[in-house]
């Protein structure tokens, strides 16, 4: 066994787990991982050989009496060149060991997960192998960084090294025995990434046919993921234990039946589909809370979790079979909730439901083609929305023979509703902003400097503003109206109808002034370009807004203080 794994393995004995170590088989194939190499050194008859696949260090004769053409490429390779090694028949790379320096580019890392077994008990030891060139002898050093037992009598446990340093020693920290399905206590072992983005590393699986001597035998990783299963490598066989281990009869029934939806929401999105499946029952009638010959039928049509969740639905609104859930999820796929919503508004089985969305089905839809379910459901949904706004009786008229023609006619009256209702709004709106405009004039409106700001008058103004000028105080209409903020408009004395900047206050404070496009165009800002004028305004409105008889702004000019006049010297 490799110095480092023994070393490991006396450290691993101390702990509660104490996992029977990998075979030397093992082990070596494990180092098999790695890329093979022949180191030479060239000499006049001979070549000085080090392999890394076989360990050996020999003499290599470089004319011997029956050459091979692998003979030849080994006799007289050059640097970098492929050939097969000798000795045990590994692809190998011929490397120069005068030419390929300190071989420090050669370094490799892997991330290796060997399953042992003892009494029944699957065990995962995660180690990382490191295999350095700067010794052509150096063998590869291995470092165990957790360890993890499955068993369903005692769940699943973990060990973990925390590292201080480069120190190789370190505590061991331990899992709880219970493997917690939601919080999902036990992960993979090697992570990639930053702290903020971190993902599980992929990790070859060293003895994998050990796990048929346990309880693992019958884990279905293989159909889970095929792929990974084949090539031994993958950054998910930990967790998926761990999920098995938890409910080793559920994952392999789902799995052989077809259920393997439900596997793939527990294990990717923690989803257990509790209300269709019980998890901690024994038989599937139980577990599926359905007659068996409604299972048999899910089986048969390899039904989805959300199918399943949509006949148990149906079911409840009338008499449906499962042959019949499935096309209808087929057909309408993501209006199959509206559907169930539309068969309780109006009271109706779902058969009956479908064939009354089927008659208006391939009619043609405004000339853009024909049209399908899902656009019947959303017509009709419509339809009884208006027709419970306008207050008719649903029973009366919830399957109208005519459906858009009915359509057209309650949403038509219902938008005729709303605009007097909103109409209505508006004049009592504008009633109380008229009142409150005449205020606001006197405390905002002001002049000076060949530059007038006044208050926007109307909702209209200040879209047009908003149009011309390319920025978005339209959006500020409504709260202008309401009188939540006040809109301004600063133009010059001689072109005073033409929108120049727009402004924003609350009370006495100034929140934004902004011209075209809001100075994108890299203009100077309109406080810094009319900085005095602004500097006027804001002062008067802060002294309270005063007005002489005439209703003009009174400024007030600043005082200028008296220089003393100094003495003459005598």
């Amino acid at each position: 066994m490799n110095e480092d794994l023994k070393k490991e393995k006396e450290f691993w004995k101390k702990t509660k787990i104490n996992p029977p170590f990998p075979s030397t088989k093992e082990i070596k194939e494990a180092e098999h991982l790695f890329k093979d190499y022949i180191f030479f050194e060239d000499a006049r008859l001979e070549r000085q050989l080090t392999t890394t696949c076989c360990g050996r260090n020999t003499k290599w004769q470089k004319l011997q009496r029956t050459m091979t053409v692998n003979d030849t490429a080994i006799s007289y390779g050059i640097h970098n060149q492929t050939a097969k090694c000798p000795f045990c028949g590994r692809e190998v790379t011929l490397k120069n060991i005068k030419r390929s320096g300190k071989r420090k580019n050669l370094k490799e890392c892997k991330n290796v997960l060997f399953l042992t077994e003892r009494k029944g008990t699957l065990y995962a030891i995660a180690a990382n192998g490191y295999r350095g060139y700067e010794k052509v002898e150096e063998p590869t050093h291995w470092t165990i960084y957790s360890v993890y037992s499955f068993n369903p009598a005692d769940g699943v446990k973990e060990e973990y090294r925390t590292y201080c340093s480069n120190i190789k020693t370190g505590q061991i920290k331990q899992s709880p025995g219970e493997y917690n399905f939601r919080d999902r206590s036990i992960t993979d072992p090697f992570g990639t990434g930053s702290y903020m983005s971190m993902s599980y590393a992929p990790y070859y699986i060293v003895g994998y046919e050990n796990k048929d001597k346990t309880f693992a035998k019958y884990c279905m990783f293989e159909k889970f993921n095929e792929y990974a299963a084949r090539a031994r490598y993958t950054s998910e066989f930990i967790r998926y234990m761990a999920l098995f281990t938890a409910y080793p009869r559920l994952v392999e029934m789902f799995m052989k039946t077809g259920f393997s939806g439900y596997v793939f929401e527990a294990f990717y999105f923690k989803k257990k589909n509790a209300t269709l499946i019980n998890w901690d029952a024994k038989t599937p009638k139980e577990v599926f809370k359905l007659s068996q010959q409604e299972i048999r039928q899910m089986i048969e049509l390899k039904a989805s979790p959300s199918t399943m969740q949509f006949y148990k639905k149906l079911r409840k609104l009338g008499k449906v079979d499962v042959k019949f859930a499935k096309e209808l999820r087929d057909n309408i796929s993501q209006k199959s909730e509206l559907f169930i919503e539309l068969c309780r508004k109006t009271k109706s089985t779902p058969q009956k439901a479908w064939n009354y969305v089927n008659k208006f089905t391939g009619a043609m839809c405004g000339g853009r083609g024909k049209r399908r379910q899902g656009q019947v459901l959303l017509t009709w949904r419509d339809y009884l929305d208006a027709c419970e706004f306008l207050g008719y009786d649903l029973e009366a008229v919830k399957m109208p023979r005519n459906l858009d023609l009915k359509h057209n006619e309650a949403t038509a009256e219902r938008q005729r509703i709303l605009e007097l209702q909103e109409a209505k709004k508006e004049r009592a709106a504008m009633r109380k902003f008229k009142a409150s405009l005449k205020k606001r004039e006197i405390k905002y409106n002001f002049s000076y400097g060949g530059y007038t700001v006044r208050v926007a008058k109307s909702r209209k103004e200040i879209l047009d503003e908003g149009r011309i000028l390319s920025h978005c105080v339209g959006g500020y209409a409504s709260r202008h109206i309401e009188n939540k903020l006040t809109i301004l408009f600063l133009r010059p004395d001689s072109d005073p109808d033409t929108p120049y900047v727009t402004i924003e206050m609350n009370g006495n404070r100034l929140i934004q002034a902004h011209g075209f496009r809001n100075e994108c165009d890299g203009a100077e800002a309109p406080k810094e370009k009319h900085k005095n004028f602004f500097e006027k305004w804001l002062t008067w409105i802060e002294a309270g807004s005063k007005r002489d008889e005439t209703g003009k702004p009174i400024i007030q000019k600043k005082k200028r203080k008296k220089v003393k006049k100094r003495s003459a010297m005598i």
